[in-house]
């Protein structure tokens, strides 16, 4: 009795180490849309020389976030990131990332493939914002999650403020976001290209 509670004890503080994947993020019927942050882990890289690679093989530096939402304002450290995806399904599930600061520079998402490889997906601000694979004034990623657990990679490396809040949604969830988000995007975006052509024809008047 006294060696089962001993294997309990150092296998619930193990548990507990640094640097252990957090709980993950349960795909099931009953996910919507929820703030993520709690369920991450953070690497600081201050001088940014830490690959993909190397990353997945450290343990004890990776740090357990305690919030919804990363404050870690203007920094030169590239910061990697971590979480894992649990789907419960049978099938796989698509479930959408949403990182809402859209200011940041360069985002890496390295996500799991069925081959034990992973697939490098590169976003940013300094990337053509066309060229998003969903069109969005925030970073918005398709996850297409195979059952089992499956952990996901991030990089990013900004000269603005780092500053922002992961939020995870079901397809349903999305797609009610987009028909009530996009609209009104577009109403924006279309007043902003009318504001810069009256700008330009201004100009031209007065010159």
């Amino acid at each position: 009795m006294k060696k089962i509670i001993a294997a309990v004890f150092f296998f619930t503080l193990f548990l507990s180490l640094p640097g252990y994947p957090r709980d993950p993020v349960i795909i099931d019927d009953s996910l919507t849309s929820f703030d993520i942050g709690t369920h991450f882990q953070y690497l600081e890289d201050r001088d940014g020389t830490i690959s993909f690679a190397q990353a997945r093989k450290i343990n004890t530096r990776w740090v357990d976030s305690e919030k919804d939402s990363f404050n870690f304002g203007f920094t030169r450290s590239v910061y990697l990131m971590r979480f894992t995806l649990d789907n419960r399904h049978t099938v796989n599930k698509a479930v959408y990332l949403e990182i809402d600061y859209p200011m940041i520079d360069y985002i890496d998402f390295y996500l799991p493939r069925n081959d034990r490889q992973y697939r490098h997906i590169a976003m940013g601000d300094h990337y053509p914002f066309y060229d998003r694979t969903i069109i969005d004034r925030n970073f918005i990623l398709e996850l297409d999650t195979a059952p089992g657990s499956h952990t996901v990679y991030m990089r990013f490396k900004t000269t603005s403020s780092l500053n922002f809040k992961p939020m995870l949604w079901s397809a349903d969830e999305f797609i009610k976001r987009e028909n009530t988000v996009l609209p009104i995007f577009w109403i924006y975006f279309g007043l902003m290209m009318i504001d810069r052509k009256s700008t330009r024809l201004n100009s031209s008047h007065v010159s």
